[in-house]
C-alpha cells in the first residue's frame, strides 16, 4: 500500500472513531435527560425533603451503595431521594431508577472529578419543589425519625420567628453519625428496613462531634454565593460549612440526640484521594490566619433536640451558647469582593 493511501486510510479511521465518541456523548445525554423525565414523573406529592448524594465508583462499595439505595427508598414519599452521577448508565443508576430515585448528571466537579456540593445543592433547588434539601455521603442509612425532626424544627421556627439576632435567620440542620463495620450481608435486610433497630443500636458507635456527614437547608437557604467551591467527601467540607451557617448568622440545629443515622464502614475500603487536599488549601487561601474548627462541632449549634416522656422529638435552645466572634480569622474572607451579596430569605411554612 502507497503512503498517501495508509495516511488516507488513517485518517478515514481517525475520523470514525471521532464521530463514534461524538454518538457516545449525545447517546449518554438523551438517557439521562430520558431517566430524570422519566424519574421525575413519579414525583407527585411536594416531599419534606429533597434527600441527594453522589456513590464512588468502586467495586467494593457495591453492598453499601444498594443497601443505601434500597433504604432511602423507603422512606418516600416524605423523602425524595436524588443521585448525581457521572456516568449514563451502570447498575447503581438502574438500581436506583428501580427503586423510585430521580438521577440526573453532575453538575459540575474539579479537575479530578469529584463534585462541587455548591453545584449539587443549587441544581436540587431547581429539580424538585421540597421544604428542605439534603446532601447526604453516599454510605448513610437514614429512619423515618429524619422527617419527624424535620417537622418538629420547622414549628419550633415558626414559633419562634426572632430566635437569632441575624435578619435574614434561616436554619442549617445537621447532625452526627454512628459508625457501623459493615463486614458482611447477614444483616443486610434488617438494616435496609430498620437501621434504628437493636442489632445496629448494639454495635454502632456514635462518631465525634465533628464528624458530619449530612446537611439540611431551605431552598435558597444558604449563602452559597459566599462560600468557595467546595468538593464532596473530602476533608474539611462540612466543618466549613457549618463554620459559615454561624459566621453568616443562620440558626445551627444539631439532631444528633434524636436522630440515628448509620454510617458503614467498609474496613477494607481505604480509596487512593489525588485531591484529598483540595478543600484545606482553598480554605487556606481565604484563611491565612487559620480557621477557627473548635467552633464547628455539633455541640456548638445553638438548638439541639431531645425526645419527651411520650417519645415526641422536642427542639429547644442550649444552655451555655457561645456567640460567633469573627475576629483574625475572617480578615481575608471579607476581602472577597465575590461574598458581598445576601442571599434572599426564605420563609417557614408549618409542614402538614
Amino acid at each position: 500500500m502507497r503512503p498517501s493511501t495508509r495516511r488516507g486510510v488513517l485518517l478515514l479511521f481517525r475520523a470514525f472513531l471521532s464521530g463514534v465518541l461524538v454518538y457516545q456523548v449525545l447517546w449518554i445525554s438523551t438517557i439521562m435527560t430520558k431517566l430524570t423525565l422519566a424519574s421525575l414523573a413519579d414525583v407527585r406529592e411536594k416531599p419534606v425533603i429533597t434527600l441527594f448524594t453522589t456513590f464512588a465508583s468502586d467495586a467494593l462499595r457495591e453492598p453499601v451503595t444498594r443497601l443505601v439505595i434500597h433504604n432511602w427508598a423507603t422512606l418516600r414519599p416524605a423523602v425524595q431521594p436524588v443521585l448525581f452521577t457521572t456516568t449514563g448508565s451502570g447498575w447503581a443508576v438502574e438500581e436506583a431508577l428501580r427503586h423510585g430515585w430521580v438521577v440526573k448528571r453532575v453538575p459540575a466537579v474539579n479537575a479530578r472529578g469529584t463534585p462541587f456540593i455548591k453545584a449539587m445543592f443549587e441544581s436540587a433547588y431547581n429539580l424538585i419543589d421540597s421544604h428542605f434539601y439534603c446532601f447526604a455521603n453516599g454510605d448513610l442509612l437514614f429512619s423515618e425519625s429524619l422527617v419527624e425532626n424535620i417537622r418538629a424544627v420547622t414549628a419550633f421556627m415558626n414559633s419562634n420567628p426572632n430566635v437569632s439576632d441575624a435578619d435574614y435567620t434561616k436554619p442549617f440542620v445537621l447532625g452526627r453519625r454512628s459508625d457501623l463495620a459493615f463486614n458482611s450481608s447477614s444483616a443486610l435486610f434488617e438494616l435496609t428496613q430498620n437501621p434504628q433497630s437493636m442489632w445496629a443500636q448494639n454495635r454502632s458507635t456514635l462518631a465525634k462531634s465533628d464528624a458530619q456527614d449530612y446537611f439540611l437547608t431551605l431552598r435558597n437557604g444558604f449563602p452559597w454565593d459566599r462560600v468557595p467551591d467546595l468538593v464532596v467527601g473530602r476533608v474539611a467540607v462540612d466543618n466549613y460549612l457549618v463554620l459559615m451557617a454561624r459566621y453568616h448568622g443562620m440558626m445551627t440545629v444539631d439532631l444528633t440526640a434524636t436522630n440515628k443515622v448509620l454510617h458503614l464502614k467498609q474496613r477494607h475500603f481505604r480509596p487512593y484521594r489525588p485531591d484529598g487536599g483540595y478543600n484545606k488549601e482553598l480554605i487556606q487561601r481565604l484563611h491565612p490566619n487559620g480557621v477557627p474548627w473548635a467552633l464547628t462541632t455539633t455541640t456548638r449549634a445553638r438548638i439541639g433536640t431531645k425526645r419527651d416522656e411520650q417519645g415526641r422529638v422536642i427542639v429547644t435552645t442550649r444552655d451555655g451558647y457561645i456567640p460567633f466572634e469573627r475576629g483574625k480569622y475572617f480578615e481575608e474572607y471579607e476581602k472577597m469582593s465575590g461574598f458581598k451579596t445576601l442571599v434572599r430569605k426564605p420563609t417557614f411554612q408549618m409542614l402538614s
